[in-house]
């Protein structure tokens, strides 16, 4: 077991993802719909299967969590999914987040964060 380890840091230190996240627009109304433009990189040196997550942190407290992405991308490759999200119209006014996270299994090896605001 402790000759795998190092072997096991190895792997998982070439593995690294960036992750690039802008709201578009800025400020929307609630019943609207709400776009993100996500790049996420292969920063690392080898291909991996790239999962994509994004979580809404709601002006009200909650959590919205959108849904999952799958991507292969080679080193230095990257990726720009469209992510769209329908702004509920019963949303409360505020300030709102959106977390995206790019892992390799349960490993997040990237991650970015924007915010938007929501007014009524």
């Amino acid at each position: 077991m402790i000759l795998l380890l190092p072997l096991l840091l190895m792997l998982s230190s070439d593995r690294c993802a960036t992750v690039n996240v802008r709201p578009t627009p800025t400020v929307v109304t609630a019943g609207s719909t709400m776009g993100f433009q996500v790049i996420v990189t292969n920063c690392g040196d080898k291909p991996v299967m790239i999962k994509t997550y994004a979580e809404l942190e709601t002006a009200c407290g909650g959590e919205v969590d959108l849904p999952k992405n799958y991507w292969r991308l080679q080193p230095g490759q990257a990726f720009q999914p469209n992510m769209t999200y329908p702004i509920p119209s019963d949303a409360c006014p505020g300030i709102y987040r959106v977390l995206v996270e790019a892992s390799v299994g349960n490993t997040v090896i990237g991650s970015g964060d924007a915010t938007f605001e929501v007014v009524e």
